[in-house]
């Protein structure tokens, strides 16, 4: 397995046999390169079979050269796509989570002080009735 630029594969697969084809997947890494392998070989196969999903192709030096580049250039596009989408996607999680952070706080602070208040409240309450107890103790 070898993540390699478009340009690195295409000379890759232009030395390669139809004995010795060179395979090319999607890595799950996403970025602009693709994964380039030996294709006839047992671990490529077993690879090839466990990755269908993100296969480019299998390509040899006997295939048309326009086509190849059009199917490479094609899945880096496509990669660059879904990475941006990720990213995307990650920014605007991170910015939710933020917003939800400051809005769990902002209700915390508003529990902190809707409790103040009935701490104060309370407190009001109780001086006022121990001034009318004494107001009353000191009349009689």
């Amino acid at each position: 397995m070898s993540l390699s630029e478009t340009d690195v594969i295409m000379g890759r697969i232009k030395s390669a046999t139809p004995l010795s084809q060179i395979a090319v997947i999607i890595p799950p890494t996403r970025g602009t390169t693709l994964d380039a392998f030996f294709a006839n070989t047992i671990s490529g196969q077993k690879f090839i079979a466990d990755n269908q999903d993100s296969l480019v192709g299998i390509f040899d030096s006997s295939m048309p050269t326009a086509d190849m580049q059009e199917r490479l250039y094609l899945a880096v596009d496509s990669n660059r796509l879904v990475s941006k989408a990720i990213s995307e996607a990650q920014k605007a999680k991170a910015k939710q989570d933020r917003a939800d952070k400051r809005a769990a706080s902002a209700a915390a602070n508003k529990e902190a002080v809707i409790n103040k208040r009935a701490e104060a409240i309370k407190m009001a309450e109780e001086l006022s009735n121990s001034k009318i107890a004494f107001s009353i103790n000191s009349k009689t």
